[in-house]
């Protein structure tokens, strides 16, 4: 086996802050060449997310609570300074082939283990009479977490990306991904929420289809068809229906350049529907949705 056709990369970046000290981030990358045309690499590597600021001595209010005869009951997330670095472990393999000058296939696989991730424990709760039935057992009610480092999370999921210069000036790529996440609760946590957008935040398929087409020196037409599976979850809410069907998008660009330093361009995006949602933010009980639009553009280089 040629030297040429094997490569080992090792590599590791340091990193010292005043919350945890020294972090060290160590990486490993081999790829082999078997064959004109083949590729095949892995890797493992490390990395470390440091405690912010905030999650080592903030605190953040998030909401109030009124019940007749009873006093309002803040609630709130607070640093007791004990927050550690969250921690990634990836392994990634793949492999790519090249069986003619205008195609390739690239198909990867992933396994991402999040350890010491960030939770939200109770901490403090409220105990008052229930003011809807006095002779019932007092409400206990939990009004304070803390930041804290009890969960595990892991991802898993493969890539594929396909390529085609059908003609010179013209290309069609294809892309499909699938993902899975699991968590993992460590037995003493009281955190039952952040393992809802955690799991149900990420679409699990995804799939793209893109035509690149240069109709002559000075115009070029884009196409661009999208595919999202639906999302279970993407807030920590569990009072409202934050869920997003799947949905498709197509998207077109044509473009002019009259002279060399001037570009006419018009785009459509979301062109075959009307609106549609794909996200809701955590704190707004509106969603916002992707409308259908329509827009021309003027760009000069001097």
């Amino acid at each position: 086996m040629s030297e040429e056709n094997l490569r080992l990369t090792i590599g590791s970046k340091f990193e010292r802050t005043d919350f945890t000290g020294v972090e060290i981030q160590p990486s490993v990358k081999l790829l082999w060449i078997p064959a004109p045309g083949t590729t095949i690499w892995g890797s493992v590597s490390r990395a470390a997310r440091t405690p912010s600021a905030m999650e080592q001595r903030g605190s953040i209010s998030t909401g109030l609570l009124l019940l007749p005869g009873v006093d309002p009951i803040s609630f709130s997330n607070d640093a007791d300074g004990n927050f550690e670095s969250e921690y990634l472990t990836a392994y990634e393999l793949g492999f790519r082939i090249q069986p003619t000058e205008t195609t390739s296939l690239d198909i990867s696989a992933f396994y991402n283990d999040y350890s010491n991730a960030a939770s939200y424990e109770y901490n403090t709760y409220q105990i008052v009479p229930n003011p809807y039935d006095p002779a019932a057992d007092p409400l206990v009610i939990p009004s304070q977490t803390v930041f804290d480092n009890k969960m595990d999370v892991a991802s898993k999921g493969v890539e594929l990306v396909a390529d085609w210069r059908v003609v010179s000036g013209w290309r069609l790529q294809s892309t499909y991904s699938y993902l899975t996440v699991d968590t993992q609760r460590d037995a003493d946590s009281t955190d039952v929420f952040s393992r809802v957008p955690l799991e149900g935040g990420s679409p699990e398929h995804q799939a793209t289809l893109r035509s690149i087409h240069d109709i002559k020196e000075s115009m070029t037409f884009d196409l661009w068809m999208q595919y999202v599976s639906s999302l279970d979850s993407t807030t920590l809410s569990a009072t409202r229906d934050d869920s997003i069907g799947e949905y498709s998008s197509v998207n077109a660009r044509f473009a002019w350049l009259p002279k060399k330093n001037i570009e006419l361009s018009l785009v459509g995006r979301n062109l075959f529907d009307n609106r549609h949602p794909e996200f809701v933010g955590e704190y707004y009980i509106l969603r916002s949705e992707v409308e259908r639009s329509l827009y021309a553009q003027v760009k000069v280089e001097f």
